[in-house]
This record gives C-alpha cells, structure tokens and sequence, in this order.
C-alpha cells in the first residue's frame, strides 16, 4: 500500500481523536489555532485518506468527535508512518534539513505541488521556501534534474530514473539507517524481508568469491532496497543513458544480474533489465579491497596505468619527487582509480569523514592529489570532487610517512661525555627511544674524543656535553642529560637532511634550534616586489634569478608555463611556484614579498614562495618533501604570514622565520 503525507496540522486532530473522544470543535481550533469551519474541512480530508473502509472521524450526539475503526491494521502503518514523518518535520531547522524533506516529497509524486500548499505543509513563509527552492535547484542541477514550475499548477520534479534515484542515494538515503527508516515508515518492505536479503547476499557473495567489506554489503543492501521502493510505488527504469550501458560488459555485471533475481525473489516483484545495470553500480564503484586475496582477480585496464604514469611523470618533471621508485604505491593508486573512475563516470559519490583531517594534517599530499586530479580530469573529461582528492591524497600521504621514517636511519651515534657514567647512561635511553633499540651508542670521555677526533668520523650522529671545535662532516649536537626528545628528534631530522643535501654541507654543527627552512634561506634570493599583477611579480622575480645566474632561461619558463596552466595558490596569501631545473644539484628556495596584494586564481597572494628542486641530486627526495611541508607549514599560520608580508628587508623576513618556533 502506497502511503500518502498529511499535513502536520490535519495529523495533529487525527492524534487527538485517537487518545480521546471527548474533543469540540473548538476544542481542535484552540490547539490548532485556525476557525472552526477549517478544522471541519481538516475533518474531512482526513475522511478522504482514511477511505477504502480503513477509518472515519464522526460527530456524536453530544457535539463531540471519535474514530469509528475498520481495518486497524491499515491505520496503524498510515498513523505510524505519519508520526515518523511529523517527527523529521519538527526536526526542520536548518535549510538543508528542509531542502532535502522538500525533495524527498517531490522525488515520491507525480502530482504538481504548489509553493503554498508546500509551505503550508512545512509551517514556514513562502519567502522562506522560495529561497530553500533556489538552492534546491542547483542541488538538483548537479544531477541533471529540474524542477519544473507552471503557475497556477505547481512544480513538478522531471528528468530521468537513474539521475532520481542517485540524488535519493546522496541526500536523503546516504546511509543505510536512513534507508532502514524509510522501509519503517513506508511499510512496503517487512523486517524479515531485510534480514533474509542479508543472509542471501552474503551466501552468494561467498560463492562468488567476491571479497566485500561490511560497508560494500551495505551499500549494495541501499542499492537494492531504494530499487524496490521505486519499483513498488510505480518507478520504473523507462530508458537509461548510454554512459551506463558500458556496465553491461563489466565483470561485475554477471553478478548484477543474480543481484536482480535476489530482488524479485524476496520482494515478489518483476524488474526490467535495465534494473540489472542499477544493481551492479555499488559493486564496480566500491573501495578497492585491502587483502591481497581480493586484488588478485582484478584485471587493471591500460587507461589507469597510462594515466598513473602519466601523473608520476608530471609529479617528477615539477616536483622533482619520483614516485615511481615506490612500486607498492604504484600499485595502489592503479587499484584504487580502477574503483574511483568508475565512481566519476557513473556519479556515484562518496563521503570521505576524514577530509577536512586531510586538508589540516596531510595539506602537501593533499596538494599533490589535486595535482593527480587535474592530470586525471583532462585524461577523462571528468569532475573529480574533494572527497575522492582526499582518498587519493592518503596513498601519496603513505608515500611520504615511509620517507620520513627513511630519514631517521641511523646506525652508529657516538657520545661524548665530561660527567660521568650515569649522564652518559641517560642519555644513550634517551637516544634510544629517539632512534630505537637496535642503533649503536658508543660513549667517549671528552678527554678520549678530543684526543682521538678522527674516531668521530664513523658514526652517523655525535651527542656531546661539552664544548669541542672539529672539521668532521658528521652532525653534532651539544646536550645535556634531561634533553627534550622531541626537539632533538626534529634537529636530528633536520641535520641528516642537511648532510645529505649538497648545497648546505658546509654547516658542520647544528646548534642553532631553528626551523628547518631557515637553514635555506639566502639573501640574494630575497626579492621585495611591486608589480601589478600576479605573474608580472612572478616574472620579475625568475628575471632576477636568471640575471644571478641561479636559474635559466629553461627554468623560468618552464615554471611561467605551469603557472598559466595550473594555479600554485595556496590559502593564506602565499604561492608556491616550483618546477624541476635541469642540470641543477641544489635545492634552492625564493622569496618574493609582494607590496601590494594581487588576485591570482580568485585568491589574494602577498608571498611567493619559489622552489628550485633539483634534477641531479639523487638523494634529495626526502629534501623535497621536507621543503614542501615547511612551506606549508607556514602558510597554516596566519599570524607568521602576516607578518612576514609585511617587512621591508631580509633581515626583517629572516629573523621572523627563524624565532617562529
């Protein structure tokens, strides 16, 4: 049985006349707050959707008004239904709530239903609804649907089955509770009918030896239910784009097919084919499984792996990171895009709960999935929206917490202590809590090591209470025996990167606790610059650098091409331009302070940040990311950029970068 809305108002009296038959006219029309002729009318089209011998509201003798029941069964599901829908009713408090309860009606009727009679039903201004509507329109816009208005008639929802029902799996059905309310409410669907749809799909999925996740199986569960609910109230797939028509040559759709055969069997309903096509998205637009067992039956297509290699490429050729190094990486993203391409071509969306964490936490791999993006979206002709950016970015985030780890591979650290045994005692737990049990401490006496400097020479780190001067190229570090571990893990960091990076070996000893970016920052790639427009800045800063002889004419337009073809700003008033130079063994880094703030890609930029990555250092890669992720660190704090888009002189920038920790 098809159920029909009522009115909140009109519910509210059929309430009344269930928990007492002692209510006047004017008793409803206190409650109520409306004339007593209208409460008559309510009356009497509560009578109208009670009809078929289910109910009827009579006056007795004494002027009052009872329920003379008939099928009690039928009423309890009409008056259950209706309290579920009054209780979203009530819950109406922002407009997204009331969008999508605005929806949810039209997307259940054929029928125009005007702007009064809506806002009637809601308890909001016609003012009000009429501005829910218009962002109703751009929601429905997005999936090709449109709400057509006819006055003196109504609106009506038109466009086509497929686009409907994916709206219904976005906004109002996004998760399988709110599917297993909707089945509660509407009673179309019994309880035991979901619980032995359950038991099937999981013995069929086991003989199929398709590995599935718990959210997979529910999925498919929302999949097929809504596809009942549709079908049981009149909705049926009359055509089907031809974007969807490729899913018939998935493997996937034999199972789809055995998925249509479950649906009839359970809710005695016939389906035409094109249900099958329906049936099978969830399954070839799920996550890509995490077992090693579930991957080995999936074939990946030549078009992912072209364009992985496409964006490893591109990734290389600007960021001077080469990705490809990293097989297991490679392997994953093929995997999760033979998923995800799926999902964009056929507008299945998903809702990513870590994004906004991503965007904080993981704000350079996340930058580098949006570069994958805009490869993948050319690649395509395809929309790929944050949240699948976000999932992307997870896999480069692996890449580069693996890196990070690299960076703390120490073997040998010497101590050199002038107190004694018990300093020097603390200090090696202390070293290997930093650095782990398994690395070799051997402890000096100050006496022994300034006898002996060369010994020093062999180990990877030097700890040392006290002062001594030495021309070794081994990082050196002055602590004493309740040194903070967290600080000196980051030092540690910073100096073997240091010590590996070609451009900087000179500086022999780290003493200074300054970030690491200070420890880059050179004068005569410090520019104060006036231009009136983004790239005129920008241009002026890599002539300059040409002019020095620190870039060439390759590199400056190699970056001023990339620029025009994909914006480098970042939020905070801060551009990060950088490309790969050719020839080059040293990372380099330039700041460019703008005077007068420009608009570049709908955004106000103050600093350029250039990164000059280079081509010949092999061992540079953790360098790179390092770079990258204190740039970015800085364009999280507001307060250091406004500052530093201030100051007029290196000094100034120098000493705010250096002291910002």
């Amino acid at each position: 049985m098809s159920m029909t809305y009522m009115d909140p108002r009109v519910f509210l009296i059929l309430e009344m006349v269930l928990e007492e038959d002692t209510n006047t006219l004017e008793q409803f029309s206190s409650v109520l707050g409306v004339s007593t002729r209208t409460i008559r009318n309510y009356i009497n089209q509560i009578n109208r959707e009670l009809k078929d011998g289910i109910a009827k509201i009579v006056k007795n003798e004494k002027g009052t008004y009872s329920i003379r029941v008939e099928d009690e069964s039928k009423l309890i599901e009409i008056v259950n239904f209706n309290r579920v829908k009054l209780s979203n009713f009530i819950n109406l408090n922002s407009p997204d709530e009331r969008i999508n309860y605005v929806l949810d009606i039209l997307t259940m009727t054929n029928n125009p239903i005007t702007i009064d009679d809506l806002a009637e039903e809601i308890c909001i201004g016609r003012t009000t609804l009429i501005k829910d509507l218009k962002k109703a329109d751009r929601i429905l816009a997005e999936y090709d649907l449109e709400l057509k208005r006819k006055p003196n008639i109504g609106m009506i929802l038109v466009g086509e089955e497929m686009d409907i029902r994916l709206l219904v799996l976005d906004r109002l059905y996004e998760n399988y509770i709110d599917v297993l309310e909707n089945v509660n409410q509407i009673n179309l669907v019994k309880d035991y009918d979901i619980e032995c749809l359950r038991d099937e799909l999981k013995k069929l999925f086991k003989k199929e030896e398709l590995y599935i996740t718990e959210q997979v199986l529910r999925d498919v569960e929302r999949y097929i239910i809504i596809s009942a609910l549709r079908n049981l109230n009149g909705y049926k797939f009359e055509k089907i784009d031809k974007r969807f028509e490729v899913i018939r040559c998935s493997d996937e759709y034999t199972l789809g097919l055995k998925l249509k055969a479950l649906l009839e069997k359970i809710f005695n309903i016939v389906l035409n084919e094109k249900e099958t096509i329906f049936l099978t998205m969830p399954l070839i637009g799920r996550k890509a499984p995490s077992t090693k067992l579930a991957l080995s039956s999936i074939k990946i297509n030549d078009s992912v792996k072209e364009v992985v290699d496409e964006v490893t490429s591109f990734l290389l050729e600007t960021s001077g990171i080469d990705f490809k190094e990293d097989k297991k990486l490679i392997e994953n993203l093929e995997y999760h895009l033979y998923f995800a391409l799926n999902r964009m071509r056929f507008n299945i969306r998903v809702k990513n709960p870590l994004l906004q964490e991503i965007k904080e936490r993981y704000t350079f791999p996340y930058s580098v999935a949006k570069i994958a993006a805009m490869i993948i979206e050319e690649k395509f002709d395809l929309k790929i929206c944050d949240h699948e950016i976000g999932y992307i970015a997870l896999h480069f985030g692996s890449y580069f917490e693996k890196n990070s780890r690299k960076v703390l591979n120490v073997n040998r650290v010497a101590v050199v202590c002038g107190t004694g045994l018990g300093t020097a005692q603390l200090i090696r737990i202390k070293i290997g809590k930093i650095l782990g049990e398994s690395v070799e401490v051997n402890t000096f006496s100050d006496i022994e090591a300034k006898a002996n400097l060369d010994l020093l020479k062999y180990y990877d780190l030097v700890f040392t209470t006290v002062d001594f001067k030495t021309d070794l190229d081994v990082p050196i570090f002055r602590v004493n025996a309740l040194f903070n571990e967290e600080s000196i893990k980051k030092e540690i960091e910073d100096a073997i990167l240091l010590k590996n990076s070609i451009n900087i070996k000179s500086i022999k000893k780290i003493e200074k606790n300054i970030p690491f970016i200070g420890k880059l920052i050179e004068e005569d790639k410090f520019f104060i610059l006036n231009k009136g427009t983004f790239m005129e800045n920008l241009e002026e800063m890599l002539e300059k650098l040409v002019l020095k002889g620190i870039i060439d004419i390759e590199f400056k337009e190699n970056v001023l091409k990339r620029e025009k073809k994909s914006s480098t700003a970042l939020d905070n008033y801060i551009a990060l331009p950088h490309s790969v130079s050719p020839n080059e063994e040293n990372l380099y880094l330039a700041f460019g302070i703008l005077e007068n703030p420009v608009i570049w890609d709908t955004k106000e930029i103050r600093i350029i940040i250039l990164m000059i990555i280079p081509d010949k250092n092999v061992g540079s890669t953790e360098l790179i990311i390092k770079s990258y992720e204190e740039v970015l660190e800085i364009g999280r704090d507001k307060k250091i950029v406004e500052k530093l888009s201030k100051v007029k002189s290196f000094d100034e920038f120098y000493k705010i970068i250096t002291t910002r920790r």
